[in-house]
């Protein structure tokens, strides 16, 4: 390992097994392994123009194990479930290449959820209401520090160009019950680490987070409860990495989408139009350098770094699994089209200008004839990751795959969901057991 590029250890899974061997330089010896899930590259078509298709899903080697064991956060930030996925396209004739980073977790929280032989057992939410926000700032102190660092190494060249980092947290769960509660905890906390206000509520031990408390504290931050802002530079300003930034740089917005009320009644994408409309201020932005995504392209045998990735984009939901997967996966959509115009050359972009008077118009073409491998794609992303963490494929795939619920997919929900419950109860804990044994991590089973 220590003779290659540099590795995130994140995503090593026998890391305390082989770290020896790194340490005496036998490296060599060591064989990585890894939790991830990759597709089968795939030819795509834009204007005329091939390119390569691919989508790689890692799962961090932190806070692993099966979902109803697995919950929220560690006190380090480290959430369950984290997956790192990232879209990948490449020119055929190499001319260019881009690549859009989307990342899912567990709501950062300290938070739990025995099964206990319910069907839906209730959330947990045990500790104080300081610790919660310890916890958030930690868990966006750690993100800022893997995916956000690393803009500044091309600032000067996009001088003039670039916009503020933003970290885009898409939270799903419903705003009722028991979800809710943890939903509302979650927006106290982050509203409690912008600034006048944080000061006054570190100290305090409430965890009980009603709906008067989060419109109170609304109203002192002149914010709307589905979206506003922050300054990650608050919530760790010792890591390196964050000091390494202008202290405006760093933002966050937080969209809360009940997909559960958008989707009721009309189960189909159209109900995402919400997300979409929250994050199209870097979607369909212009110009490539402020958009979300990484774009390298090969101008008279040199490389050169057209844009970073300044944005990132955090989703969630309860298992971030089913509804998670979808939302991803119409992200990803959003986002490929206009991967695949910056990916053209002067040429090929003049005549889609010439050819072409709306570009709306023409990318709706495209989509259409992109839309069904890539459905494919992202369906099988998610039953890959549903496998590793539930046990069974993932549901709401019919709205992953076709765009909208079948009576087939209804069919194939119920039957995952008594599949799921049958291994809550009576396989999660071997599993759980064997994942401490990869991983290494030190449990007592006496």
């Amino acid at each position: 390992l220590n003779k290659c590029a540099p590795v995130d250890d994140r995503f090593v899974w026998n890391l305390p097994h082989i770290q020896p061997l790194v340490d005496a330089n036998c490296s060599e010896l060591s064989i990585p392994l890894t939790s991830a899930w990759i597709s089968k590259r795939k030819e795509m078509r834009f204007h005329n123009t091939s390119m390569w298709f691919m989508l790689i899903s890692r799962r961090s080697r932190y806070r692993q194990g099966p979902r109803y064991l697995k919950r929220g956060s560690d006190l380090k930030g480290n959430v369950a479930n984290f997956v790192e996925t990232e879209q990948i396209l490449q020119r055929m004739d190499g001319l260019a290449n881009s690549s859009f980073i989307q990342i899912r977790g567990s709501i950062p929280l300290l938070w739990s959820q025995p099964p206990r032989w319910r069907l839906k057992p209730p959330i947990r939410m045990n500790a104080s209401f300081s610790n919660q926000i310890q916890v958030l700032r930690e868990h966006l102190s750690d993100i800022a520090s893997h995916y956000l660092h690393n803009i500044t190494q091309y600032q000067e060249k996009l001088k003039g160009k670039e916009t503020d980092p933003t970290l885009y947290i898409v939270n799903l769960i419903d705003k009722k019950g028991s979800q809710g509660q943890l939903g509302s905890l979650l927006l106290a906390a982050f509203i409690a680490l912008s600034s006048p206000f944080r000061e006054k509520n570190d100290n305090s031990d409430s965890h009980r987070i009603d709906s008067n408390t989060v419109k109170s504290l609304e109203d002192r931050q002149a914010i709307y409860s589905k979206v506003f802002y922050s300054d990650l530079s608050l919530f760790n300003p010792s890591k390196e990495s964050l000091q390494q930034l202008p202290i405006n740089l760093l933002r966050s917005k937080y969209i809360w989408f009940d997909y559960h009320h958008h989707f009721k009644g009309i189960a189909d994408e159209s109900q995402l139009r919400g997300i979409y409309e929250e994050l199209k201020e870097i979607i369909d932005c212009e110009d490539c350098s402020q958009s979300a995504f990484f774009l390298q392209k090969l101008i008279n045998k040199d490389v050169d770094v057209a844009a970073t990735q300044r944005h990132l984009i955090r989703t969630n939901c309860i298992d971030c699994l089913d509804r998670t997967n979808v939302v991803q996966a119409a992200i990803s959509k959003w986002v490929l089209l206009k991967q695949m115009l910056a990916l053209l050359t002067n040429e090929e972009s003049a005549q889609i200008d010439a050819n072409h008077v709306n570009l709306n118009d023409f990318i709706l073409t495209q989509t259409k004839d992109l839309e069904l491998p890539l459905r494919e794609v992202w369906a099988e992303n998610g039953d890959a990751l549903s496998l590793l963490y539930a046990g069974t494929k993932a549901m709401k795939r019919d709205v992953t795959r076709f765009g909208r619920r079948t009576p087939q997919g209804r069919w194939d929900d119920g039957m995952a969901f008594a599949s799921r419950y049958l291994i809550n109860n009576y396989k999660d804990k071997d599993r759980q057991r064997g994942l401490d044994l990869i991983i290494g991590t030190d449990r007592d089973y006496s």
